[in-house]
């Protein structure tokens, strides 16, 4: 299935701390890789030369900010398996609710937060992730530009490419 959505991604040291614990996890379980972000909105079709403009208005009427990881939770969801949750700041929640309605999406409850694999697995399997990730990350990153991102999602199979990016 083919989609698009609104990422924030981590920059520097976070980003790249992030990025081998993801690739970590991923070898390990063979579930697909991808880059560590936080989705605002996703899940929308469209042609990608409107999208992009509509990520650009998004990107000016929002100015940057700090995302806050805190704890590691999972769910027994493909997409939420094991995850940080990201604050839920008047911030984020505001940039996720201005993204929903540009986009033309439902309104939703938005839980923020940022991957860690993405798959089915065991109870057991989670808690051995959670020893190698640790239970809380108690760090955060400023969202300095939004990513409109190429989803084509086929469980393991799944690619998200990064069309564009755009600073706030």
């Amino acid at each position: 299935m083919q989609s698009y959505s609104i990422w924030l991604m981590p920059e520097g040291s976070l980003n790249k701390k992030l990025s081998k614990m993801i690739s970590k996890l991923s070898n390990k379980y063979s579930s697909p890789k991808f880059r560590p972000h936080v989705t605002l909105a996703g899940g929308f079709g469209g042609e990608k030369k409107e999208l992009a403009a509509k990520a650009k208005i998004l990107s000016r009427s929002l100015k940057p900010f700090e995302a806050r990881l805190t704890r590691v939770r999972c769910l027994d969801e493909f997409f939420r398996s094991l995850f940080v949750l990201v604050e839920k700041t008047p911030e984020i929640m505001t940039a996720h609710r201005v993204a929903r309605n540009l986009f033309g999406m439902p309104r939703h409850d938005y839980l923020p937060h940022l991957s860690l694999i993405y798959g089915k697995f065991s109870a057991s399997q989670k808690r051995e992730m959670m020893k190698e990730t640790g239970k809380r990350f108690d760090a955060s990153f400023t969202a300095r530009k939004i990513c409109l991102v190429l989803n084509k999602e086929q469980g393991r199979k799944s690619k998200w490419t990064a069309i564009r990016g755009f600073r706030l």
